[in-house]
Parts: structure tokens; C-alpha cells; sequence
């Protein structure tokens, strides 16, 4: 019986050892994609200042300097606590430093300055790539990194600054903003959040101290700054400790005799069938508060929607007004903002629909060449400005009986994808008969490899994740898309090929709406 007991102690002693090895990895995974999004919570803050007409015009050839301490500089630090920010004009010039203790130009931003120039000049030199005819978000250009200034690390972002509208002014060159964010901050984040202890930054190449764990920062050009190092939770160590006790009292109850083992067996099976109980009841909860929670996820969408609603109505009817150029640009700026703020919250209200399955199908006669040709007019204007051509291949005639809204919904999810990833060329729309009906959206953008085309309609996923991405949205116009393909019988194609394109194919086993031989009969 000894060795029974032996083998149960180390038993448990390897079981203790692969939980604190799970949580250990745990931590330091979402420690990982807490660094990657704090580079990219930088490129956020930069956002509303970095495409906009007056900005171009005030930085491509200053004439009042206090314009930049108040829009960039003084934004950036009353709303997102950056440190420090700098401006640049169309030749790279450095005309601004504002820090947020200091006079404007003081001698204390001289070392940020010296830490963004490489990341400026490089930033500068791909930005000149760019055809100077795009704009908005899609002629931005963004870089992220962490840096060590004087043994305090900061976070830096680096963006362009572009027209927002065709007519806006076109400098030969963009000019740029750069600005730093304190990285303490994140560390109480770490500590309270994530409890993980003793969080801090650790200088240097060695490896964590004993007992704890760490995840390296690197810089710009990949070069180790430092780790981040916390002592991980330990919830083997503890179960192991909490069992041991009990492994000693079962071996003095194997010495007192077989009568009382058998009693405390029994003990333990009526425990079990407890502890059964309690996580049947516990699985019960955590199911209703799911469902409450995508009950308050809609209701919430939809009291985002009424007011948002409202906004638009107003912006609408204020552009009806007479209003100064630069009063109009900052209208058209909220209308914009408006539309696409109310296209995330319609694609959210979509995805909850979905998985509650309250999406109703309702088929009626409907021409697809009409559906196309509407699509076209309502994305003309968004391909117009990125120079982009938006065609129609229409090979279908007469009426076919399906959901021409929720269709709609599809189509249009995969031109606006189309649109927001090609920079130049062409957006194709098609529709065949085969086997029913197959529309195709076929773009001349950057392609994707086969990883990518996998998670292309997983909720929330990008084709690009990375902090320097110029796409916005949610990801979750394609998990929509997908999502009523399959709810009507069909299902969303992908054919991609890096460098040259995508081809996005639905196919839908629709029918028309009156046979040939009926038609015919009749």
C-alpha cells in the first residue's frame, strides 16, 4: 500500500508541474497580445488629426505654430496622456515639439527628437512610393515601435497626415507627426488586470529571475530592449499542496483497517456526486448569463443605433445650410465618421441575429443585373476616391426568387471588402447561372495565401493584425456575409493569389422566379 501511495503523490506532483506549465504559457500569451495592442492603440490615438485637410495645409507650410500645440500636440496630451509630440513639414523639417511639461521647443524634447528621426526617415521614404492622387485612409501611412529613451521606455507612433477629401491640398511630399506614450502605464494594466505580481520592466538581455517569467520587448529594428517579468500564478503548486494532506490521511486510514477506507471511499463517492450537482447547476448559470449577455449586446446596439440615427438625420440637414468650406469639411467629416460608426454597429446587431438564429429569410422575385447595378451606385463614390474602377458583368437576365435584401447584404459586405483592400485597378461584379445562381466580386488588390483565406470569416479577424494595418473595421462585414450565404443554402468561395488579386464566389441554389416551360405554357 506504500507504494500506492507513492505513486499517487507523484502523480500529482506531475499533474501540479503541466498546470503551472498551462498557466505559465497562458500569462505570457496575453501578455504578448497586450504588447501588440498597445502599438496599436497609439496608431488610435493619432487617428482623427492624421486624415484632414486643414492639417495638411497647417503642416505642409506652418504659419502658425501655435496651430499645432493646440490640434496635435495639446490633443494628444490632454486626451491620451502622450508625453511628447512632434511635427514635420512636407521636407521632413522638424517645425514643432510639444511636451507636455514643458514649453513648446524646450530643450526637454531634444531627446524624443533624436529617437524618432530613424523612424521619421523611414516612414518618409515609403510614404513616397504612394500615388499622390489617393487619400483618406487609404494614402495613410502608419508605423508603430517601443523605444528606450534615456532607460525610460516609451511608445511611439509615426503616421502621415493626408487629405481627406479629392479637393484637399496636395503637398509634394506628406507631412508627419510623431508621439511618445509613457509605457508605465501599461505596467499597472499587467499588475491590476491580469494580476500578474511584481510586474516591471527588466533592461538588458539576461533571462527573468528565478521563479518568474518574461516576455521580451524589441524595437523598431527588432533589437532587444528589455522583458517584461512578473511571478506567474502557481494553481498546480497550490492543488498540490491542498492534496497532499489528504494522500498522508488516507495512508494512516489504510494502517487503522479496511472498514474505515471503505467508509471514507463512500464519503467520497456521495461528494462527488455533490460536486456533479453543483457544476450541472453552475453550467445552468453560466449558459443564462450568456444569453443575457447577447441579449444586452443587442439592446445596447440598438440604443446606439436610435441616437446615431439622429446625428446622421441632423448632419443631413445642417448640410443643407449655408456653410463656410471649412464649417462643410468638418460636417462631411462627422457624416463620414457617423456612417461608418452605424455600418459597425448594424454588422454587430447582425452577427447577434445570427447566432440566435432570429435571421428570417423571405424570398420574393428580384433581378440580379438590378441588384448589381444598385450596389454599383452605391459604391461608386468610395471607388471614385481611391481611383478605382467599379465594373458590372451581368450574363443573367429576367427574375429569380430569393432574398434580395439579405443577398444585398452579402454582396455589398464583399464590395466594401474589395474596395478597402485595393489601392489600384479594378473591382469586378458578376453574375452566372450554374446550378442555380453565383455572383463573383473579384478585386486587383494585395492577395492573400491560403493561411489567411482559412480565417477570413472567423468574428473579429483582419487580413491584417499587425499594428501598422490601414484597414479599419471590426472583421465582422465578412463573418455576416458568410453567415446568410449559409442561412440561404450556399456558401462564400475564396480564390487568392498574393500580389495579383482575390475572387470572392458565392453560390446560391436559387430559382427563377417562372421556368422556361412555364413560361412558355403560358
Amino acid at each position: 500500500m506504500l507504494a500506492v501511495v507513492i505513486g499517487m503523490v507523484g502523480v500529482l506532483t506531475t499533474v501540479s508541474r503541466g498546470i503551472d506549465d498551462h498557466q505559465r504559457k497562458r500569462e505570457s500569451d496575453v501578455v504578448s497580445l497586450r504588447l501588440t495592442r498597445v502599438l496599436e492603440i497609439v496608431g488610435e490615438d493619432l487617428n482623427p488629426t492624421t486624415v484632414w485637410d486643414e492639417a495638411v495645409a497647417e503642416m505642409a507650410a506652418p504659419t502658425d505654430p501655435t496651430w499645432f500645440d493646440r490640434f496635435m500636440g495639446g490633443l494628444y496630451t490632454t486626451r491620451h496622456g502622450h508625453h511628447a509630440t512632434l511635427g514635420y513639414d512636407s521636407s521632413g523639417r522638424l517645425i514643432r515639439a510639444s511636451h507636455h511639461d514643458a514649453a513648446p521647443d524646450a530643450e526637454a524634447a531634444v531627446p524624443f527628437v533624436r529617437a524618432a528621426r530613424p523612424l521619421v526617415n523611414q516612414l518618409r521614404a515609403e510614404a513616397q512610393g504612394r500615388h499622390r492622387s489617393t487619400h483618406a485612409k487609404g494614402a495613410v501611412r502608419f508605423k508603430s515601435a517601443f523605444i528606450d529613451i534615456d532607460g525610460v521606455i516609451y511608445v511611439v507612433g509615426v503616421s502621415t497626415i493626408v487629405r481627406h477629401t479629392p479637393g484637399g491640398l496636395v503637398p509634394d511630399a506628406d507631412p508627419m507627426v510623431a508621439s511618445f506614450k509613457s509605457f508605465d502605464s501599461e505596467l499597472d494594466w499587467l499588475r491590476n488586470r491580469l494580476g500578474a505580481a511584481g510586474a516591471r520592466f527588466q533592461p538588458g538581455a539576461g533571462p527573468p529571475p528565478e521563479g518568474m517569467s518574461g516576455v521580451p520587448i524589441l524595437d523598431a529594428a527588432g533589437a532587444r530592449l528589455g522583458q517584461i517579468v512578473w511571478t506567474p500564478q502557481r494553481p498546480g503548486q497550490k492543488i498540490l499542496t491542498q492534496a497532499l494532506p489528504l494522500v498522508i490521511l488516507i495512508l494512516a486510514l489504510l494502517a487503522v483497517g479496511g472498514g474505515v477506507l471503505v467508509s471514507r471511499m463512500v464519503a467520497d463517492v456521495r461528494r462527488l456526486g455533490d460536486s456533479e450537482a453543483a457544476l450541472s447547476v453552475a453550467l445552468e448559470r453560466a449558459e443564462a448569463a450568456n444569453a443575457a449577455k447577447t441579449r444586452f449586446l443587442s439592446n445596447v446596439s440598438h440604443e446606439l443605433r436610435t441616437p446615431l440615427n439622429g446625428v446622421l438625420g441632423m448632419a443631413e440637414v445642417m448640410s443643407m445650410d449655408m456653410l463656410a468650406p471649412k464649417q462643410r469639411e468638418r460636417l462631411d467629416i462627422l457624416k463620414a465618421s457617423g456612417q461608418r460608426q452605424l455600418r459597425l454597429i448594424e454588422d454587430l446587431l447582425d452577427v447577434v441575429r445570427l447566432g440566435d438564429g432570429e435571421v428570417k429569410l423571405v424570398e420574393r422575385p428580384f433581378r440580379p443585373e438590378t441588384l448589381l447595378r444598385r450596389l454599383t451606385s452605391d459604391y461608386r463614390g468610395a471607388a471614385g476616391a481611391k481611383g478605382l474602377v467599379l465594373t458590372v458583368e451581368a450574363v443573367v437576365r429576367g427574375e429569380w426568387l430569393g432574398d434580395a435584401v439579405h443577398l444585398e447584404k452579402v454582396m455589398a459586405a464583399l464590395v466594401h471588402n474589395a474596395i478597402r483592400f485595393t489601392d489600384s485597378g479594378e473591382v469586378i461584379m458578376r453574375v452566372m447561372e450554374r446550378d442555380g445562381l453565383v455572383f463573383e466580386v473579384q478585386d486587383t488588390g494585395p492577395g492573400m495565401d491560403k493561411a489567411e483565406s482559412a480565417r477570413l470569416f472567423d468574428p473579429f479577424a483582419q487580413r491584417d493584425e499587425s499594428s501598422t494595418r490601414i484597414a479599419e473595421g471590426l472583421g465582422l462585414g465578412l463573418t455576416v456575409a458568410n453567415g446568410l450565404a449559409q442561412l440561404m443554402g450556399g456558401r462564400i468561395e475564396v480564390d487568392s493569389t498574393p500580389g495579383v488579386g482575390s475572387l470572392f464566389r458565392v453560390v446560391l441554389p436559387l430559382e427563377p422566379a417562372v421556368r422556361s416551360s412555364e413560361a412558355e405554357a403560358a
